[in-house]
């Protein structure tokens, strides 16, 4: 019985502190506004294209990860065969899948993965300089210069 008084008081409150006197300002809403959202659809468009280049880089890099991983996984198994081979003497073979396992299919190269990212963000980066320095002249802010 005390929870409910004590859940209907906390909800009296919290109803009497959202209540707006006359000659007060409205309070923003934090719930989606249209009239906002097209008078910002320039900014919106942006962040949408900004979100969707952030959410490509991450899949690329957790595949470059997975890569990575797999790699290794292949690697101990042909580790595996090649010792077994050499037990049976087998020291040929064992030489074949040693090579096998170093090759560039097996272990594929994270630093050229890295680079092509590098690469891909100094281009988005250069691609929307201009528009940062003409966004700063609107707003009166200076540009900052890209590291």
């Amino acid at each position: 019985m005390a929870t409910r008084s004590s859940s209907s008081a906390t909800a009296a409150k919290t109803a009497s502190a959202s209540q707006q006197t006359p000659g007060e300002a409205p309070q923003p809403s934090t719930f989606f506004d249209p009239a906002n959202f097209l008078a910002n659809s320039q900014t919106a468009a942006q962040a949408a294209a900004l979100q969707s280049l952030a959410n490509a880089l991450t899949l690329t890099l957790h595949n470059a990860v997975a890569e990575q991983q797999h790699g290794h996984i292949l690697r101990m198994s042909l580790t595996t065969a090649a010792s077994r081979a050499i037990l049976n003497g087998q020291t040929a073979e064992a030489e074949e899948i040693l090579k096998l396992a170093s090759s560039q299919l097996v272990s594929p190269d994270l630093n050229g993965v890295m680079e092509q990212i590098r690469s891909f963000l100094d281009t988005i980066g250069k691609q929307l300089q201009p528009d940062a320095a003409a966004s700063s002249v609107s707003t009166g802010e200076e540009a900052v210069p890209a590291a």
